[in-house]
């Protein structure tokens, strides 16, 4: 189980990397309102996004020079909610 959410979170990263690169006004919104750019994207792929509210949303760009490493939590300790596990019943969930 922990793998296909890992596989899901990175398949919704990469997505969403690969939109804010041809979109504009999409990376501008994911980096001034990151919450509300899932929202969007999640919805305009036809899942339901109201889980996200329990979740604090970042995002940074980085630079030609610069690595940003990103610590996960370790999914042993995470604890799935109803709304996540009806979202990954749909295809789509995405580790805190």
């Amino acid at each position: 189980m922990i793998d296909n959410q890992l596989t899901q979170r990175q398949n919704l990263e990469a997505k969403l990397i690969a939109k804010a690169w041809a979109d504009e006004t999409f990376k501008a919104l994911l980096l001034s309102n990151p919450k509300q750019a899932f929202k969007e994207f999640l919805a305009s792929e036809g899942q339901k996004a109201d889980w996200l509210e329990q979740f604090v949303v970042k995002c940074v760009e980085e630079s030609a020079n610069e690595l940003v490493l990103v610590l996960p939590a370790n999914p042993a300790n995470l604890e799935l909610r109803d709304e996540m596990l009806e979202s990954l019943a749909g295809g789509m969930w995405v580790a805190r």
